[in-house]
């Protein structure tokens, strides 16, 4: 094992956790005794999932509505009372979604979810009571007495298993395999909208570096132009806040031409099926001059629709007085459609699950 914990060689692609320190197979230790030991697991890559895990920003932050329903979801499939989005850090399980409990934070020696990052598959304990890997859990000998747990891992970039969605109850039964894919499919939601928040903050970089580049000098400048992403910069000294700048990528992810875009406010964008509430969120954000993300269903001139990630990062000069405001935008109609179809296959998956269960009883 090196300085940083990571094991060099073993037969076992596994470590082993226990009061915070890491134990591998070594020379004075054979496999069979890691074995016997190996009733808390971390991954054998475990410092590259940590990576991955502090990428998307997500531990210790508030609750919120995305996540919140997955879980009231989760649970109303399953008929569970309790339901979970969470991440297994160094040291913890912590919970950034709970339905059905209070607790925010387990340590990893007394985590379910532990174990359920070991392997890609939905890990399903019947009876934890009567499994020896948790009959002797605090919340399985105590209060609340947990007795089932079914867990799909949170798969995140490079294949790393971050956390997991899981369900719980408090006697001991069993979900089929359609069940399992149900609750597989929505932790790829829960991922999906990591995925879609880690863009965003990429977006909102992206968007800082190009405010400084258009601050520098005319060499650093052609870089925005060579940009895929259509960028522009708008001017709100003038009425109506109209843009006064547009790479090419603009002009081919929307299809207008520059005397077409130039001296006009962006909403030539808009049609008939954008969603206003979302486009106030942004002209709310712009009016108090902070940066905004957002997903926005657009039009190209053709008439065509187009799902638009944007995000839009107010430039200040050197008196801190507002100077422009920089919106970069990407066409993600593809992601947002496999995403759409990935919802559909949950939902249709619940009907079909839901009528099987009511043929069984007639």
């Amino acid at each position: 094992m090196d300085e940083g914990g990571v094991l060099q060689a073993s037969p076992l692609h596994a470590l082993r956790l226990t009061k915070g320190r890491y134990f591998a197979s070594t020379k004075t230790l054979d496999d069979s005794f890691l074995i016997a030991l190996m009733d808390h697991l971390i991954p054998f890559d475990e410092h590259k999932r940590l990576r991955i895990l502090n990428q998307y920003q997500i531990l210790d932050t508030p609750p919120e509505v995305a996540f919140d329903r997955l879980t009231q979801l989760a649970a109303k499939l399953f008929k569970m009372p309790v339901a979970l989005v969470s991440f297994i850090d160094a040291d913890r399980q912590w919970l950034k979604s709970c339905f059905g409990t209070a607790t925010f934070e387990i340590e990893r020696e007394e985590a379910f979810c532990a174990h359920t990052i070991l392997s890609d598959q939905v890990l399903v304990v019947d009876n934890l009571a009567q499994d020896s890997r948790f009959a002797n859990f605090l919340k399985v000998i105590g209060p609340p007495n947990v007795r089932f747990y079914a867990g799909a891992p949170l798969k995140a970039r490079d294949g790393q298993l971050i956390g997991t969605l899981c369900v719980l109850d408090f006697v001991p039964r069993t979900l089929n395999v359609s069940e399992q894919e149900i609750l597989a499919d929505l932790a790829a939601i829960v991922v999906d909208e990591l995925e879609m928040r880690l863009a965003g903050r990429e977006m909102r970089d992206n968007a800082m570096d190009l405010r400084h580049l258009a601050q520098q000098n005319h060499q650093q400048a052609i870089a925005i132009e060579n940009l895929r992403s259509g960028v522009i910069m708008t001017d709100p000294h003038l009425p109506d806040n109209p843009i006064v700048f547009a790479n090419p990528g603009f002009y081919e992810l929307t299809g207008y031409s520059p005397s077409e875009v130039l001296g006009r406010n962006c909403r030539f964008l808009q049609g008939p099926e954008t969603n206003q509430g979302t486009i106030q969120e942004m002209r709310d954000a712009i009016k108090a001059q902070r940066y905004w993300y957002g997903i926005v269903l657009d039009y190209h001139k053709d008439g065509s629709k187009f799902v638009n990630e944007v995000s839009i990062t107010p430039v200040f000069d050197e008196n801190n007085e507002i100077y422009s405001f920089v919106g970069v935008q990407n066409d993600v109609t593809e992601r947002e459609n496999a995403r759409e179809l990935l919802e559909q296959g949950v939902a249709e998956r619940t009907a079909d699950l839901a009528q099987s269960k009511l043929e069984i009883l007639q």
